[in-house]
């Protein structure tokens, strides 16, 4: 019970103390996207939005964005008296006497009453489904869902006020009647006055109903629950100020005037105390305190303040030079300020006065170090320097580096601990003429404590934790075995020593043993602290923009972050008296040590869909969403109605089916996207989340459905099945027949072949015809009898060569044309011995035939030859001439053989044939069977076309034209 006072006690102080500077204020304007200067009203819905009346118009502020509510109807745009009904909807009134509500984000006329109003204010109540709308010359009641008029009163009215369902309303001649819900009006109270020039103010508190007005000079109040008037001056800071509105919050009175915001708590009926006076300077036209416990102000000319904790306040500006770099109470109510450019300044924390020290050198104040028992301040600079403040004397002298660049200091009974960057050592017998270094380690030492009760001293060293003995005999200290590395390290009242090992938290050391009582996964903000601070049993840790009290006997922690107004970077904690003092790189700030409504009870807003693009196209918001497999990227925005969200909350994500864990989005993110998404069902959850992530808001999901694509569905994979076995069936059965074809092609080519021997061999033959040998060696013969041995040297080789190359040709297909005209011209020279000279023949090569390269079917000139020998020349008397020419196409592709003759013709050669009763010529009919062979599977054919030669009807011979595409090597 006794620690239950004195907590009372700590807290009734220390709230004073703190209201006695100036809580952190966030004053929103342009650079907020602030829409106006002047605003009159303010309020949050259901939803959490925050609604603004200011001189432009209404606005919604979702905590990010301001947006402005407007209609086309709209006749005047500044509103004021914001209020709302059971639907949520926001209510207002315009200059021009219009009532209107919002909805959907448009703003809707519920009545005109212009001609009514005649530019007169309006104030608007709504109790259940009724409006009441009072003014300077009466009362109207509509019904909201018809529009329908209830109720109507003539009275005239300087001031009204809608409290405990009752409408007060003030009359000019001092008459206070009330309306009820019932519409009885009736007389409540008499000011028994005529002088009122003063609108005068309604207010509860506590369930009375209290008015204040201004009448002779002086601030009047009257309970008029008891009907009371109160005794004069108890609210004497009000006397000569403008009341616009006044409040109850915290069982507190706010009262907003023209010169800023005026704070009292009711001691009894006969005493109220002024607990605080902010925004001195403000004209206060509203206020209001949301569920996130930020007090909002709305003002004239500057814009909104808002307060997010009125139990931290900021000292008045400090004039600094640089940054501030180091902080260190010494005794009570001051507190030593160091910073970067050689600065130290002692603030008094209740009076608010600053002396300033200058240093003989610009370097960074890296530390600073109390001695009570000397009452000296130790200042440690970055570099060779150090000084000594000396409060018993008020001086300040150079130490030289005794203690520079230091680390960490540790005073134990008669010796220091001094580290710096590269070693630890010991003052023994400090500040006496005995003083001596006596050298600890050699190597990098972050932190240093003295246990006094137990003349010990704890060092952490880069790579160990050593508890020193008074002989300055180490002990290493582990955990689990383990050597730490231990940053912090601070001693609470009960004698435990608490240090802050690296990346495992907060350990308790109580003797030899260590344990790591607290951490990240209990609720620690981080496991490497910035600052540990003691109270009592207790500690304070900071941690970038974080602070944390943590209950050492409870195990509880609380946090106060940046929803509270700290800033980024927390760069020194230091306990002065009641308070915990405690700095950013250029204020000073103090709260108390311990107090349950320095920790906001927060509530944690529910996230919101926004907007959802799939593809490029923003879709219209729903529950349920069918996307097509080509359309399967998706973004999700949204949001949550809260003061700063974007500095403030974090979203935490998960898309089901999808991801396998929880994601959590950054400060000011507020959207995710996911591309190219597997077919499949899947639902996004968005949650919001407090800043050290403890709370979380219910979650809001969207379900999505992405069918397989048609070439992934079982039917398609079936059919894919058949169509390919199919498709394989068909494969074979082709290649079967391809395979049918190709050996039907074989053996037709093989048959082709064998004809192809079989006519080359019939051509022989009829080369080699019995007339045609028996000439031969007739010829041979007679040259012999006639002893013309040489001749018949000559005839015989010929005839043998001729025979030979017959024979060589009938063994290929082709031959090249050079070969083919050796042996023409030896079938020649026979035939022209065999006509005694009298056969005349003439061979022509064209220029640019190249015999030797182009290829013709084997003994396939010869027989068109013979015939125009054997049928045309044979039966001539006399002058037989056989011409043969070989020429080239113009495209240069075929190679173009003409035979002329000026025999007796085809009809003559024909009647002879059959007088004589010849066999047709076989060489002939076996020639046109080869090219009809050659032809069968050709593209460029060979062709040959017969003509006979006439004159006036008269034969003169036979024209043969040969055309054979030409085959090189």
């Amino acid at each position: 019970m006794r620690f239950v006072w004195q907590q009372l006690l700590i807290f009734c102080f220390s709230y004073q103390v703190v209201l006695a500077q100036h809580p952190i204020t966030i004053n929103m304007d342009e650079k907020d996207g602030l829409p106006d200067v002047d605003f009159y009203n303010i309020l949050r819905d259901q939803n959490d939005l925050f609604w603004l009346a200011a001189h432009s118009g209404l606005f919604q502020y979702n905590g990010t964005d301001f947006k402005k509510i407007d209609s086309k109807k709209q006749k005047g745009l500044s509103v004021y008296n914001l209020t709302t009904d059971s639907s949520n909807r926001v209510w207002c009134v315009n200059l021009y006497g219009q009532i209107m509500y919002a909805q959907n984000d448009s703003l809707h006329i519920f009545k005109d009453l212009h001609e009514v109003l005649k530019g007169n204010l309006a104030n608007i109540f709504i109790e259940g489904n009724d409006l009441a709308v009072v003014w300077e010359d009466g009362i109207l009641i509509f019904d909201i869902e018809t529009t329908a008029q209830k109720f109507y009163k003539k009275i005239h009215k300087i001031a009204t006020q809608k409290t405990n369902d009752k409408i007060y309303v003030l009359t000019p001649e001092g008459v206070i009647y009330t309306l009820d819900k019932d519409y009885n009006l009736k007389k409540q109270y008499s000011l028994n006055s005529r002088h009122i020039n003063d609108l005068g103010v309604f207010f509860t508190y506590q369930q009375n109903v209290y008015l204040t007005y201004w009448e002779n000079q002086h601030r009047h109040f009257i309970n008029l629950t008891s009907g009371s008037p109160l005794k004069p001056h108890l609210f004497k800071e009000l006397d000569a100020i403008k009341i616009i509105q006044v409040k109850e919050i915290d069982q507190q009175l706010w009262f907003a005037t023209n010169k800023g915001v005026f704070v009292y708590k009711k001691n009894n009926e006969d005493s109220w105390q002024c607990n605080a006076h902010y925004l001195a300077n403000e004209i206060i036209s509203d206020i209001y305190k949301d569920v996130d416990e930020n007090y909002w102000f709305t003002t004239l000319n500057n814009g909104i303040f808002v307060m997010p904790n009125i139990l931290i306040g900021k000292y008045k500006d400090i004039p600094l030079t640089g940054n501030i770099a180091s902080l260190e109470a010494i005794g009570n109510n001051l507190v030593a300020v160091g910073t970067t450019q050689g600065k130290v300044y002692f603030l008094n924390t209740k009076t608010e006065e600053i002396q300033e020290i200058v240093l003989s050198q610009l370097k960074t104040v890296n530390n600073l170090f109390f001695n009570p028992s000397r009452n000296e301040l130790y200042i440690s600079l970055n570099g060779s320097l150090s000084f000594c403040y000396d409060f018993n004397t008020n001086t300040l002298k150079k130490a030289g580096n005794k203690f520079a660049i230091s680390k960490g200091l540790a005073i134990t009974k008669s010796d220091i601990v001094y580290l710096t960057y590269n070693r630890a050592h010991v003052y023994l017998n400090a500040f006496t003429e005995k003083e001596e270094i006596k050298p600890l380690e050699k190597k990098r030492s972050y932190s240093v404590l003295s246990d006094s009760a137990n003349n010990q001293v704890y060092l952490g060293y880069i790579d160990e934790l050593v508890k020193y003995d008074s002989l300055w005999k180490p002990t290493p200290l582990t955990v689990n075995g383990e050597n730490i590395l231990v940053s912090k390290l601070k001693q609470t009242e009960n004698g435990v020593i608490w240090a802050n090992v690296n990346h495992m938290g907060l350990a308790a050391i109580q003797g030899d043993s260590i344990e790591i009582k607290y951490n990240s996964k209990g609720g620690l903000i981080d496991n490497n602290l910035s600052h540990i601070e003691v109270a009592g049993n207790n500690l304070w840790c900071s941690y970038k923009g974080f602070l944390q009290y943590i209950n050492t006997e409870t195990n509880k922690i609380t946090t106060i972050n940046r929803q509270d107004g700290l800033e980024n970077l927390i760069t020194g904690l230091a306990i002065s008296d009641s308070l915990l003092i405690f700095s950013s790189r250029k204020e000073v700030y103090a709260l108390p040590i311990y107090n349950d409504l320095l920790f906001k009870r927060r509530k944690v807003p529910e996230a919101y869909f926004t907007k959802l693009v799939i593809g490029n196209t923003e879709a219209k918001l729903k529950d349920k969403y069918e996307l097509s497999h080509e359309k399967n990227s998706i973004a999700f925005h949204f949001h949550a109605n809260s003061f700063e969200t974007a500095k403030h909350l974090k979203f935490k994500y998960k898309l089901h089916g999808f991801d396998t864990q929880w994601r959590t989005t950054d400060y000011g993110i507020s959207s995710v996207e996911y591309n190219s998404l597997p077919a499949g069902n899947f639902t996004f959850e968005i949650k919001t989340i407090s800043a050290n992530g403890e709370l979380e808001s219910p979650g809001k999901k969207i379900e999505l459905f992405i069918p397989l694509p048609f070439w992934k569905e079982l039917w398609f994979t079936l059919l894919c099945i058949v169509v390919y076995f199919g498709a394989l069936y068909f494969y074979y059965q082709k290649k079967m027949k391809k395979k049918e074809e190709e050996q039907n092609r074989m053996f037709d080519k093989l048959v082709q072949e064998k004809k192809f021997t079989t006519l080359k061999l019939e051509n022989l033959r009829s080369q080699m015809n019995p007339h045609f040998i028996f000439n031969a060696l007739n010829s041979i013969q007679e040259y012999i009898i006639s002893n013309q041995k040489n001749l018949a040297s000559s005839y015989l080789v010929k005839f043998s060569r001729l025979i030979r190359i017959y024979l060589q040709h009938s063994q290929v297909n082709e031959v090249t044309l050079s070969a083919e005209l050796e042996a023409l011209s030896l079938y020649l020279e026979l035939e022209k011995i065999r006509f005694e000279e009298e056969l005349i023949y003439h061979l022509e090569i064209a220029e640019g035939v190249n015999t030797r390269q182009i290829k013709v079917p084997s003994i396939f000139i010869q027989p068109y030859v013979e015939n125009a020998i054997k049928h045309g020349l044979l039966h001539k008397k006399n002058n037989r001439r056989l011409e043969i020419k070989f020429e080239l196409s113009d495209s240069k592709t075929r190679l173009l053989c003409q035979i002329e003759d000026n025999g007796v013709g085809r009809e003559a050669a024909e009647r002879i044939k059959n007088q004589n009763n010849f066999h047709p010529s076989f060489a002939t009919k076996a020639n046109q069977e080869r090219i009809d062979l050659y032809n069968l599977n050709r593209s460029n054919k060979i062709s040959v076309e017969i003509h006979d030669i006439k004159e006036n009807d008269k034969a003169l011979g036979t024209l043969v034209h040969i055309s054979i595409p030409i085959q090189k090597h």
